[in-house]
């Protein structure tokens, strides 16, 4: 069974340096407890698997996560630009 996690149309920032992820999605990322980041592997509508982080602020009441470290690779592989839209769902079998 597949949920949609959010869909989201990019931005400018979201495809020149890291892609903000709703903060309401921030739970389905689950980064442990006390740790600001987490490596995330998802698969794109072709089951090519992707690793990027997944990273909050450390000090700041509004975590504003975002997804980087392998993201602009994607995005530069897959040619998204600003206007684009992408969506994250999760799966039973894991993220896509």
């Amino acid at each position: 069974m597949t949920r949609r996690l959010f869909e989201k149309t990019l931005s400018k920032t979201d495809v020149s340096y890291r892609m903000a992820i709703p903060l309401d999605s921030l739970s389905a990322f689950e980064i442990p407890e006390e740790e600001y980041s987490k490596k995330v592997d998802v698969f794109d509508i072709d089951c090519r698997r992707w690793s990027f982080r997944c990273s909050t602020r450390k000090n700041d009441p509004r975590p504003k996560p975002v997804l980087s470290s392998g993201w602009i690779q994607y995005v530069k592989e897959k040619r998204l630009k600003e206007g684009d839209r992408v969506i994250f769902s999760v799966s039973d079998r894991g993220w896509s």
